[in-house]
């Protein structure tokens, strides 16, 4: 099987498309504390996206020396912290509740 996507698979929305993500999905306000500012860190950011708590820590614990490293419990609260400020890069788990990682 197929475990991985290849760059050309993916696509970034914009414009338009974001707005309408944000109606569909209710965009509420995620604590201050889960966002990040890009300008004032020298580090990339990456954004973690796992419902399985040990494994989103110890994904972060393992990057945090090298990134700037964001969280989130489900795909959910991942795209309202993505849309409100774009990282370098999402690490996502597929299956998870209230949005997968295909959404």
């Amino acid at each position: 099987g197929k475990d991985h996507l290849d760059s050309s698979e993916l696509s970034i929305p914009t414009g338009k498309a974001i707005k309408d993500i944000e109606e569909e999905y209710a965009m509420e306000d995620v604590s201050s504390n889960a966002l990040f500012d890009l300008e004032t860190e020298n580090k990339k950011t990456i954004l973690i996206v796992e419902d399985n708590t040990e494994l989103r820590i110890y994904l972060k614990n393992k990057l945090r020396a090298d990134y700037t490293v964001v969280e989130a419990e489900n795909g959910k609260i991942g795209l309202q912290i993505a849309l409100k400020g774009i990282p370098d890069i999402i690490i996502t788990d597929v299956i998870m509740p209230e949005m997968d990682g295909f959404e």
